[in-house]
Formats: structure tokens, C-alpha cells, sequence
């Protein structure tokens, strides 16, 4: 039988092809999807939300109503303190006001744009005053603009807008956050609607930010989710956390992957 035919390699071009060989290939492992809970001033989110999720790992960010701590069905200073015991982000929902009524901040700044930017730093001042160095503000009505995203940058490190729903992604402007908003928490909410729209998120690899304005079994329905719905959440959350699908962050926390 015939030989079979090796062509002869010296030692010096063996050893240079075998190093030339990938010896191990890196599969790029997928990140997760990042969720931020964010709450708007009722103080139901410290009587409803604010342990069941801290008994779960879950932190939150609050944007309080400078002006309006102590008030009626708002927190207190207490409250935002035990809050930031828990690793929960303190920040501020920024609003004005025009012929005596609330106003978004967009009015605001078509209005005056003077008062625009001492109601920004109104904010500031008045959660510095109560001891919080806030970094973070809520835009009401998630009405915002470029020119109030250039005021913010004076003062602020994150926006929270969430006016686009649909999945944000990174990299995000930290100043005019947009995307991963989605219609307000509410009685129309039901555990497997909320579910699936975490499943979504995870799908997506993408990043949300729901806005919760009140956890309660009363109030305007529009605005208010039933306290189990929530909780049912929660426990949902806590098990795509545990099984490394998705983080669950500060707002502050959601601006960098």
C-alpha cells in the first residue's frame, strides 16, 4: 500500500501555524433587560410599595413634589428618609404653574423662560432644604424639550420623560430619557397584562421605566393600581430577577448599562 503523503514542516513553521489556530472562540453573552420603577408623589408608594418590594430586593425611585412634602396625601420627610434607607433613588416631579394652575414645564418655558429655569432650581433647593441632593427630576405630564434639557444639564444628571412606548436601548441621552414609557399604571392593569409586558422587555433586551402614580385599592382609576395586582408584580419581577433576565435599578442606576 502507498504511503500516505504528509508535506514535511519544520519545527519553526509548525509551531507558528499551530498558534495561528483559535484554540477557543467568546460567545458575547446578552445582557439583560433593565427595569427602573418610578413613582410620582402619592404617599401610597410608601405605605403600599415601598416594603413589599424592599422585602423582594426591589429598589424604586420616588420623585416627590418639592413644594408639597408634609402636605396631604403626600409623603413626609420621614418617609423619603426610610425610603432612602431602603436604596431607593429620591428625586423631584418638576412642574410650574400658569393663571394659577399647574402647568407642564413646556408651558412653562414658552410662557417665561426665566421662571422656567427658577422653577428647576426651586426644585432642587426646596429637596436640598429637606436633605436630599436630588440628581434626578420627573417632567409632568412627560412634557419636555430640547431647550429645557439644556437648562436641566446645569443642574441635573437624569430626566425622566418616558413619553415613546416603545423599548428603549442604550446608549440613552440622560437628559431627555424617552423611550421604555408606557401608559401610566392603572385599574386597567391586570397581573397577566403586566407580566407580559415584562416579558416583552426581556425579549426585547430592552430597557422600561413605568410610571406608578398611586398603589391603592381606592382613587382615581385612571391612575391608581389595585395593591395585589402590584404585589402580584413584584413576586413575577423577583423571579426574572433571580433567574438573571433582567436588573432591577435605580432610575439614576438605568442611565448606563
Amino acid at each position: 500500500m502507498r504511503a500516505a503523503f504528509f508535506p514535511m514542516l519544520n519545527r519553526r513553521t509548525f509551531c507558528g501555524s499551530a498558534l495561528a489556530l483559535p484554540v477557543s472562540f467568546k460567545v458575547k453573552k446578552k445582557m439583560p433587560a433593565t427595569i427602573a420603577m418610578t413613582f410620582d408623589t402619592d404617599v401610597t408608594t410608601y405605605t403600599n410599595a415601598l416594603w413589599d418590594m424592599a422585602a423582594k430586593g426591589i429598589p424604586g425611585t420616588f420623585f416627590a413634589d418639592a413644594d408639597r412634602i408634609n402636605g396631604a396625601g403626600q409623603p413626609t420627610r420621614d418617609n423619603l428618609l426610610l425610603m432612602a434607607m431602603q436604596g431607593w433613588e429620591i428625586g423631584a416631579r418638576v412642574y410650574g404653574t400658569l393663571s394659577g394652575a399647574e402647568a407642564n414645564m413646556v408651558s412653562v418655558m414658552t410662557n417665561n423662560r426665566s421662571v422656567a429655569f427658577d422653577r428647576l432650581k426651586a426644585a432642587k433647593d426646596l429637596m436640598y432644604a429637606q436633605g436630599f441632593a436630588i440628581k434626578s427630576i420627573a417632567a409632568s405630564q412627560r412634557a419636555w424639550s430640547m431647550p429645557l434639557r439644556g437648562m436641566a444639564a446645569q443642574l441635573f444628571e437624569g430626566v425622566r420623560v418616558a413619553d415613546v412606548t416603545a423599548w428603549g436601548g442604550y446608549p440613552v441621552d440622560p437628559l431627555y430619557v424617552r423611550a421604555g414609557g408606557t401608559s401610566s399604571w392603572s385599574g386597567a392593569d391586570t397581573p397577566a397584562s403586566l407580566r407580559a409586558q415584562l416579558d416583552a422587555v426581556i425579549a426585547a433586551g430592552g430597557v422600561w421605566y413605568p410610571v406608578i402614580h398611586r398603589v391603592d385599592n381606592t382613587g382615581d382609576p385612571n391612575y391608581t393600581i389595585p395593591v395585589a395586582v402590584f404585589a402580584d408584580f413584584t413576586t413575577y419581577l423577583k423571579s426574572k430577577m433571580d433567574a438573571g433576565l433582567v436588573r432591577a435599578v435605580t432610575f439614576q442606576k438605568s442611565l448606563a448599562p
